[in-house]
């Protein structure tokens, strides 16, 4: 399961799909991912300026399809995946490891709203982690670290309390359906850690039930 933005063809996602799945298993480097994608895009008329469907209103926009487009897709699916990776790793220590810090950003322009959380130590439990355990937008470069007592003294920190939780109204534009997303959080990554593929599921349903779609 994974997210490709304004791309609604079922060939082209399904070869951008395996590449980067390739990607993953093979570690390879975005370098190798864009050269062998760009010549199947090439071919099908997905690359340069393109008209592509909205999925966030079913608009024909015009697009541009290079080398940034497909960084943005290869950076956040494969942080994704580390990350519902990570989710499973973290419910499996922690009874030894049982608090976990959101780490630093590695973005080169972190967003300010995700900056702020940077430093916070909570339970692995804590409600706040089911809506901002990375990654949960575009480009999001954040993560955690797991730590217990020990390793928590160790880098000067302490258990602290959870950011207040704001959240906004957010209506979506297929189905009209009204929902609430917590602050800092992309609609199209407003789900639990670990539950990436019920929530890509469910995303798909709406779209199939859509007037006109």
């Amino acid at each position: 399961m994974f997210t490709v933005a304004k791309v609604m063809r079922l060939d082209i996602l399904e070869d951008i799909r395996e590449l980067l799945q390739q990607a993953l298993d093979d570690g390879e480097t975005f370098a190798t991912f864009q050269r062998e994608l760009k010549p199947r895009l090439v071919a099908k008329g997905w690359w340069g300026k393109v008209e592509a469907i909205d999925p966030d209103g079913g608009e024909i926009k015009t697009i541009e399809v290079g080398p940034r487009r497909l960084a943005r897709i290869f950076d956040t699916n494969l942080a994704m995946a580390h990350s519902e990776g990570q989710w499973e790793r973290i419910q499996g220590n922690k009874v030894l490891f049982g608090l976990l810090e959101y780490a630093h950003t590695a973005s080169a322009h972190p967003a300010a709203d995700h900056l702020a959380y940077v430093g916070i130590v909570l339970a692995v439990d804590h409600p706040w982690w089911q809506n901002h355990m990375p990654v949960k937008r575009w480009g999001c470069k954040c993560g955690v670290i797991q730590h217990n007592a020990r390793t928590l003294e160790r880098a000067g920190l302490k258990v602290g309390n959870a950011p207040p939780e704001v959240m906004r109204p957010y209506t979506n534009p297929r189905t009209g359906e009204i929902s609430q997303v917590p602050a800092g959080v992309d609609p199209a990554f407003n789900y639990p850690p670990g539950g990436r593929r019920a929530h890509l599921e469910r995303l798909l349903q709406g779209r199939l039930d859509a007037p006109g779609q």
